[in-house]
Order: C-alpha cells, then sequence, then structure tokens
C-alpha cells in the first residue's frame, strides 16, 4: 500500500502539473476563448454577406452585355446527351455562367459553411465565463436577427439557376439553326440585357446601403476596430450619407430602404414603356388591375413578358426583405448601446437557463447525442439516430401528474429515476465486462499471468471501447488496432533515432505529439485513431534487456 500510495501521489502530482502548465500557456501565449471565436465568425459572417451581395450586383453587371456561345446553342441535340455535349464540356447547363457567377456560387458554399458552424460555437461560448459587455443572451438575440438576413440572399443567389431555367423551357437546348429560332433567342438575350440594366441602379444601391448596415452591426457591438478618422473632414458632405458607426445612421438606412421601395415603381414604367404599354395615371395608387385597353392577343408574349417583369420583381422584393432584416440587427445594435450595455466591461456568467439544464443534465435523462468522442460514431458528422427501441419507455400504468399531491409524488420517482437511467444500465455493462477480465488479476493463482502477459492494457481497453451498438463497436476497433500499429511504429522510430539517449528521445516524442494533433484537429472521423496514436508511444524496451523480478 505504502508503494501504491507513493505512485499515486507522483502520478497526480504529475496530472496537476499538466494541468497548471496547458492553464498557464492558454491565458499567456496567444490567449484564446470561445467567446473571441464566436466574434470572429460572427463578423466574418456580416463581412461575407457584404461580399456576397457585391458579387451578386457584379453578376447582373456581367449580364447586361452578355452573349451566348453560339456553338453550344446550335449543335445537334441528338450529340449532347442530355446537357453535355460528346467532348465533355457541358452545354446549355454552362448558359448564363460568367466569371462573378461561379465566384458568386463559391462564396455562397463558404458562407453555408460558416452558418451551420456558428451555433455550435455559440453554444460554447454562452457557458463561457468571461470579462466583456456582451452577455450570453445578447450573443444569442444577435445571432437570431442575423440568421433571417441569409434566406432572401440566397434566393438572390438562385438567379443563375432561375435563368438556366427559363432558357431550358424556352427551348434553348433544343433548337436548330433556324432562323425563326435564331430570332426567338435574339429577343430573349435583349430583354435580358435591358432588365439587367434597368436594375443594375436600384441593385447596386441597395447592396452599397446593406453593406454600411452591417458595417455599422460591427462598430456599434465593437467586433472590428473603428477605422482612423481622417483630417479636415467635410461634415456637410458627410451628413448627405448615413455613416456607419452614428447614432443617426439607422435613421438614414430607413430613408434608404423607402428610397429603394421608390425604385420599384420606376423599374415597372421603364420596362411598361419599353414593351409599349400605357399605364394610366394614378394607376399605381389604386388596386393593381390590368386595364382593357392593354394589347393581349399574343398569350404566349403577354405570358413571357409577364415572367420578366415578376423577375425583377422578384429580385426588387428580396432585396428590400434583406433590408427589413438588416435594419431590425441595426436597431438591436443600437438599442443595447442605448441601453448602457457596451459602455464598460463587466463580469459574464452564464445565464439562470444554462444553469437549469446543468443540473438536468448531471441528475436527469441525457440525450445519447451528447455521447464521449470516444464512443459516438465517427463515422460522420451527423448524429445518429438509433431509434425509439433505444429510447426511454413509456409507462402504460402511470399516468401524467393531475394536483398537488401526485406532483410531489412524481419529484419522489426522480430520485430513483436518477440512480435508476439509462446511462446507470450502461455503467454495469461496462462493469460486468471489465469485471470478467480483471476477475483474473484479483486471484491469487492468476495474478501473475495477469501481469505477466500485461492484461491490464486489455482491461482499460474494455471501458473505452464500449458502444451501444456492436457497429460502433466494430468501427471504434478498428481505429484503435489502426491507431496501436502507427504508435508502435513511432515508438521503434522515436528510440532507435537517437540511440536511446533520453534527451533525443524526450525531443523526437514531443515532435511526434505536435504532429500527430493534426489528426485530432482536422480528421474527425479518426479521432479515436489519433488518440490512440498520441497517447501510446513510449520509450521500448529491446528484447534483451528485458528482466522480470516478481519477487521485489
Amino acid at each position: 500500500m505504502s508503494y501504491a500510495t507513493s505512485f499515486m501521489t507522483r502520478l497526480i502530482e504529475a496530472f496537476l502539473t499538466g494541468f497548471g502548465i496547458a492553464t498557464g500557456v492558454s491565458f499567456l501565449i496567444f490567449p484564446l476563448s470561445s467567446r473571441k471565436v464566436i466574434f470572429k465568425e460572427l463578423s466574418g459572417y456580416l463581412n461575407g454577406l457584404g461580399g456576397l451581395l457585391k458579387l451578386q450586383t457584379a453578376y447582373l453587371a456581367s449580364l447586361e452585355d452578355w452573349e451566348p456561345d453560339t456553338d453550344a446553342l446550335t449543335q445537334d441535340p441528338e450529340k449532347t446527351n442530355g446537357h453535355k455535349k460528346s467532348n465533355g464540356q457541358a452545354g446549355p447547363q454552362q448558359l448564363f455562367v460568367t466569371a462573378p457567377g461561379k465566384k458568386l456560387k463559391e462564396t455562397l458554399q463558404k458562407i453555408y459553411e460558416l452558418h451551420t458552424k456558428i451555433p455550435t460555437d455559440l453554444n460554447f461560448a454562452k457557458r463561457e465565463i468571461a470579462f466583456g459587455k456582451l452577455s450570453p443572451k445578447d450573443l444569442g438575440e444577435i445571432w437570431k436577427r442575423m440568421r433571417f438576413i441569409l434566406p432572401p440572399i440566397f434566393g438572390l443567389s438562385a438567379v443563375l439557376d432561375i435563368l438556366q431555367r427559363r432558357a431550358e423551357e424556352s427551348g434553348w437546348e433544343n433548337g436548330g439553326p433556324g432562323d425563326l429560332h435564331q430570332q426567338k433567342q435574339r429577343k430573349h438575350i435583349d430583354d435580358l440585357h435591358q432588365l439587367m440594366k434597368s436594375l443594375h441602379e436600384p441593385v447596386a444601391f441597395m447592396s452599397a446601403s446593406l453593406n454600411s448596415a452591417f458595417q455599422h452591426v460591427l462598430l456599434t457591438l465593437e467586433l472590428v476596430e473603428p477605422p482612423k478618422k481622417k483630417k479636415h473632414n467635410d461634415e456637410e458632405s458627410a451628413g448627405l450619407e448615413p455613416v456607419p458607426g452614428t447614432p443617426a445612421f439607422a435613421e438614414g438606412f430607413r430613408k434608404q430602404l423607402d428610397r429603394f421601395d421608390g425604385y420599384k415603381k420606376q423599374t415597372l414604367e421603364e420596362w411598361c414603356h419599353q414593351h409599349g404599354i400605357n399605364i394610366p395615371p394614378g394607376f399605381f395608387d389604386s388596386t393593381f388591375i390590368r386595364p382593357e385597353h392593354l394589347d393581349t392577343r399574343i398569350e404566349q408574349a403577354r405570358e413571357e413578358n409577364q415572367r420578366q417583369l415578376f423577375f425583377g420583381l422578384y429580385i426588387h422584393h428580396l432585396l428590400w426583405k434583406t433590408g427589413q432584416a438588416a435594419l431590425d440587427l441595426v436597431l438591436y445594435a443600437d438599442q443595447r448601446k442605448q441601453d448602457g450595455a457596451l459602455n464598460k466591461n463587466r463580469l459574464i456568467v452564464p445565464g439562470v437557463n444554462t444553469f437549469k439544464k446543468w443540473l438536468r443534465a448531471a441528475f436527469g435523462r441525457q440525450d445519447y447525442h451528447d455521447e464521449d468522442l470516444l464512443t459516438a460514431d465517427l463515422s460522420s458528422s451527423q448524429a445518429l439516430d438509433l431509434g425509439e427501441s433505444f429510447g426511454k419507455s413509456k409507462d402504460p400504468e402511470h399516468l401524467p401528474p393531475r394536483n398537488r399531491w401526485e406532483r410531489i409524488g412524481e419529484g419522489i420517482r426522480w430520485i430513483p429515476q436518477a440512480l435508476r437511467s439509462d446511462h446507470s444500465a450502461f455503467g454495469f455493462r461496462v462493469a460486468c465486462a471489465t469485471l470478467s477480465l480483471g476477475i483474473v488479476c484479483y486471484l491469487e493463482a492468476s495474478q501473475r499471468f495477469f501481469l505477466r502477459h500485461r492484461l491490464l492494457w486489455a482491461l482499460i481497453m474494455i471501458p473505452i471501447s464500449m458502444t451501444r451498438t456492436a457497429g460502433q463497436s466494430t468501427w471504434s476497433f478498428a481505429l484503435r488496432i489502426l491507431g496501436t500499429f502507427v504508435a508502435m511504429v513511432a515508438t521503434y522510430i522515436i528510440w532507435y533515432i537517437v540511440d536511446g539517449k533520453t534527451a533525443g528521445v524526450i525531443f523526437f516524442l514531443w515532435l511526434w505529439i505536435f504532429l500527430a494533433f493534426y489528426i485530432l484537429l482536422k480528421q474527425k472521423t479518426l479521432l479515436v485513431a489519433g488518440i490512440i496514436s498520441v497517447s501510446s508511444p513510449s520509450p521500448p524496451t529491446p528484447p534483451f534487456h528485458i528482466k522480470l523480478n516478481f519477487h521485489d
């Protein structure tokens, strides 16, 4: 027992030393908290949305003089094999694709990735104790309002798909080199050029206004550093447009939204003038009813013109909805600043709801999706749905409480439930599996066999390898074999590369751990193999130096 007590003392001292060094490094060398991570992601999210709007404006501007590839349109449809040419190049699917359009799709994918990553990091930031200005509730409200900005912008990014579908419906991919078909295509392209030119000014105006709104939110919430003030500013000229970060920006941005709403009427009037439609006086102020004197003899032409008009109004409406969502975010940021929440730093602690969730998780039934990383299904990033057979079974003989005494009795039933949970049952299974091998060590006749053949490692592998399903256990078992093999190779390299010299072994062991952490940080599906390969390497003893003395 004295040897065991001494060993445990040294072991806990080593652990505490490691924890202390890690804590010191975290605070002193490039400190990075969960709140700082979420602040960077929120600022990157808004800047990414602003860049997406600029790309959308550039893409619509590129369509003002876009001309299709004549060879792609006049080829024989039987040789295209659907939407591809015989030489492998894309056919009609590449219509309306310009350089800004390709970049728009790539940027949108990055925004999607950040949009799905922020909620996970936001949960960690809300649980963190920090010294700052924005509370966990503020972070949740900010993200709640930011989420409403993406859907209309996503609708704007679908312009390319809409135009391609319109071309397919118009028969561009099936048409031949006939004069009638070419005239029809020419008319569609000319109408597209006119529509994009009419949309250029309102889209560019709204895109710049939204970028200013995003910058105002970042400056007001102090998520970015304020720009340096320039000398000799002209205050009169600066007052023409709302300046981000100033108290009067929200009112100026609201006026810009009203101004943009007026562009809709201007766009309609220009479109009607281009198509020879006379609008009677006061038409837009009354109910929107088609005048009787409109020429609708050609139904197909009327339908095509109507689709073109609705396409322009669709873009207007999405930009207006984006502006409304941005205005809501601007007003919230200004409100928090007026309330004094951003005046000084204060101690930020998790909210009451967070503590309730912690208590519920500690004493109640916890979701199995929050399993430890070592036992979770690491083959994919999505949660594994095990079905109702693994869930909590319903008790048909116990109805919900209806009065105060029954609710008190329901509270008393929680006490045995905490000791009789699914986690306890799974722990009992792990204990039985571990004891089935551990009993060999506690019996005097088999203790030497247990120690000689290093069955302690098998004893350790049992509790960290057991999972709820056989499939998870098999995949985890394969990863552990892989990690053990890699660790074995690394062990001999670390030992023999320096001929067993202590200083060299320590250095190369550190270098191996440093490089192996790449797997832990980047390859989530191989997490178990990475952990085993990092934790297993230790200086091996050459076979001719092995000496066992059980009497000592």
